[in-house]
């Protein structure tokens, strides 16, 4: 028979799996409820557009209306990478979602001050918030956060829950993730970024639109610069930066957050948006081209008008390629007037139509006619 002390022992250690069953069984059947699957999360992407030279041609908004364009982190500055995991979660890689030094030092640091002065978020809990951000603040849903995090760190590597950290972070408005923040507040890749302006960045998803009120422009650089000044030191203690290193602060008074909507470029968004079954972002078309031809068209439309032509559409293409350089929908598609606003390049056509320009260039090839030759587009029998 065994003794009461032995009995004790197994009688713990049973208590302790059954417990530990318990809770992880509860998470696998209760998960689907609790939380939304990350992986359906890449269809709410929106897409991002760009000129052959990689200056901003346009953009289409999610279809939860935000302004995000996925990246990789491969595409991301290491600078920016590891000063993220210094300022945010130093121990990022050796906690499986929840810190428990951090809880600690934040229990310790409230109880003292007998207010919040501190936090223990880590990446893999802001993560989860992000994923979950239309639930209002509340303990349950820390709890909610915590016990998600948890579930990420279980279905996730460290690198995939960065990278969704990366790409669903708030930047201002309706802009998330980085790539997004780049191109609207510098016009360039993450890649490209100086480390200025990727410690601008890095200041945004705590407090994403505390940079951009208006009002006191020279007290609001105060601050954003007494900021940065803290965040450079903690740089430091990380050694991501040299003692002696400086980095200046940027000049919010010159900062512009730039729209990702232009309505001069929209029709040929949505045509090379539905033609865009390859995924990739860098079209074939050159901007000094757009541009010159727009105004050309703007220039012109008085003329055409006058002469009952209401309506035009431009496309220049690559002889040897064939690729578009050039795409421009109408005179101004910013007028209502002899509805401007209509896409002159999709629009459909009478058949006949669509032979003339074969009919030209063959009547060119003849000698029946110069390129300064008028026809007239009237019956001739």
């Amino acid at each position: 028979m065994l003794s009461l002390k032995t009995q004790r022992k197994q009688f713990g250690r049973k208590f302790v799996f059954a417990v530990f069953v318990l809770f992880f069984s509860s998470i696998y059947l209760l998960k689907h409820q609790l939380f939304p699957h990350p992986r359906k999360l890449g269809h709410f992407n929106g897409q991002l557009f760009l000129y052959r030279d990689n200056s901003v041609l346009g953009a289409k908004l999610s279809e939860d209306e935000k302004w995000r364009f996925p990246t990789k982190l491969e595409k991301v500055p290491s600078f920016f990478l590891e000063s993220l995991i210094c300022l945010e979660d130093e121990r990022f890689f050796f906690h499986q979602g929840i810190d428990p030094i951090s809880v600690l030092r934040a229990t310790a640091q409230n109880l003292s001050s007998r207010k919040i002065v501190s936090g223990a978020s880590t990446l893999s809990m802001q993560t989860a918030r992000l994923l979950n951000e239309h639930e209002k603040p509340s303990w349950s849903r820390k709890l909610k956060q915590s016990l998600f995090a948890l579930y990420l760190e279980w279905l996730f590597t460290k690198n995939e829950i960065l990278e969704m950290y990366l790409n669903f972070a708030s930047f201002g408005g309706n802009i998330e993730g980085l790539k997004a923040a780049s191109y609207a507040y510098f016009q360039k890749a993450p890649l490209n970024l100086s480390r200025k302006e990727q410690l601008f960045l890095l200041s945004l998803p705590q407090s994403p639109n505390r940079w951009n009120r208006r009002g006191d422009s020279h007290s609001l650089q105060e601050k954003f610069n007494s900021v940065m000044k803290t965040k450079l030191q903690r740089l430091k203690d990380c050694s991501l930066l040299n003692e002696g290193e400086k980095i200046e602060s940027l000049s919010l008074r010159k900062l512009r957050r730039r729209s990702f909507v232009s309505v001069q470029n929209r029709p040929i968004i949505d045509l090379v948006s539905s033609a865009n079954t390859a995924g990739s972002e860098i079209t074939s078309l050159k901007k000094e081209f757009q541009e010159k031809i727009s105004s050309h068209l703007k220039q012109k439309r008085d003329y055409f008008w006058q002469r009952n032509i209401r309506n035009a559409a431009v496309i220049v293409l690559d002889i040897g390629s064939g690729k578009i350089l050039s795409a421009v929908s109408n005179f101004d598609n910013q007028l209502a007037k002899h509805e401007q606003q209509i896409n002159a390049l999709s629009a459909r056509r009478p058949s006949g139509s669509t032979l003339k320009p074969f009919l030209f260039a063959r009547s060119l090839e003849k000698g029946l006619i110069t390129p300064k030759t008028l026809l007239e587009d009237i019956p001739t029998s």
